[in-house]
């Protein structure tokens, strides 16, 4: 009795297969790669004061270069009410807000920022509309991990008289936020709180930063010495890492290679037949089946 064997009807199964698995690759892929989006943790890297007693600019060199895509912020305090700018070497500043205005309006404070910098030294330079003849002072600070197109969530800024300080409440809308406070006080302020890192202490103003992880309301609160405040918070987007889609698919291609059934891919041209079995973080994936391999790379 003669038997026969079905070879033609294994090799379309095969080829199925194959061609199953592959959809998966190029169909699941797409959607689940783009999932997990981290965001960087904004941190401070350097920062400077100084200070002026006449004159119509006031200006601070960094230490060290600045990194390309950080973020400078720039707190500026002079002692008349004119408007005032700021430059540096490279880049372009946005006002937060409005200047605020405080001590009986005969002094003024406002924050600015410059976004997705330039590489290399750099020299930041306040000028007021009129020379002042008090004083003119300016706190610069470098950031990394800082949302590189759109950093601005939202700011707010109070003055008073009393001895306790609060910018009021700053009400976020993204997720992970970098909160910079600067603070002005007629004579000395104390730590900026709660819970945020001292960034500089210089002529009795203090800026302060911290970051945080959930949508709400937050405020800077302090107190001083002196008869007149102002407190700024301004809260400024973490830059968001999306993962890549071709390193997504380089880890599926990877892990194919260690397949036992990588040779039917190979065999239909749907895989180089160069690909070559190397190391991989799944020890486990040749007792895995084809399609659940790919659902698993997707995710990682």
């Amino acid at each position: 009795m003669k038997l026969y064997t079905f070879r033609p009807l294994q090799k379309v199964i095969k080829r199925s297969a194959a061609y199953l698995s592959i959809a998966a690759l190029f169909v699941i892929a797409p959607f689940l790669s783009v999932l997990p989006v981290n965001a960087a943790t904004p941190a401070l890297v350097q920062g400077r004061a100084n200070s002026v007693g006449s004159g119509t600019s006031v200006s601070q060199s960094f230490v060290n270069s600045n990194s390309a895509g950080n973020l400078v912020v720039v707190y500026v305090i002079w002692s008349n009410t004119s408007t005032a700018t700021v430059t540096d070497s490279r880049n372009t500043f946005t006002a937060v807000a409005p200047a605020s205005r405080f001590s009986n309006n005969q002094w003024s404070s406002q924050v600015f920022y410059a976004k997705n910098i330039g590489a290399g030294a750099n020299t930041v330079r306040a000028t007021s509309g009129t020379g002042v003849n008090s004083f003119g002072l300016i706190y610069i600070h470098e950031f990394s991990g800082v949302d590189k197109v759109n950093p601005l969530d939202v700011a707010v800024a109070a003055t008073g008289s009393s001895g306790a300080m609060n910018s009021g409440a700053a009400v976020t809308t993204n997720a992970k936020d970098l909160l910079f406070a600067a603070g002005a006080s007629s004579n000395s302020l104390a730590a900026i709180g709660p819970n945020f890192t001292s960034a500089i202490n210089f002529d009795g103003n203090r800026t302060a930063y911290k970051n945080v992880t959930a949508t709400g309301s937050y405020s800077a609160t302090a107190t001083h010495s002196g008869n007149a405040w102002a407190m700024h918070l301004v809260a400024l987007r973490a830059r968001h890492r999306p993962p890549t889609p071709r390193r997504q698919c380089a880890r599926t291609v990877h892990l194919l290679a260690h397949y036992p059934q990588t040779q039917h891919l190979q065999q239909f041209r749907l895989l180089p037949t160069s690909l070559q079995p190397v190391n991989t973080q799944l020890p486990l994936a040749r007792h895995m089946p084809l399609w659940l391999i790919v659902l698993r790379l997707t995710i990682m």
